[in-house]
């Protein structure tokens, strides 16, 4: 989803994540991230999520 801020963009992602009964990983962008802070969140939170246990996942990459 795009679009300016405040707009309910995660809000509205959580509540559909949460009425699809999937299950939500967040990544969170702040000041120092980089390639390898995004490949260990990448390993951790949707690799092993995905592969593992296959149950369906809503990834939401924030800029904050």
């Amino acid at each position: 989803m795009v679009g300016v801020g405040g707009s309910g963009r995660k809000s509205l992602t959580e509540l559909a994540t949460f009425i699809a009964t999937y299950q939500i990983e967040v990544i969170e962008m702040q000041k120092g991230y980089n390639y390898v802070m995004w490949r260990e969140d990448m390993v951790k939170k949707i690799f092993m999520n995905c592969g593992v246990e296959g149950n369906p996942l809503v990834f939401m990459f924030s800029d904050t």
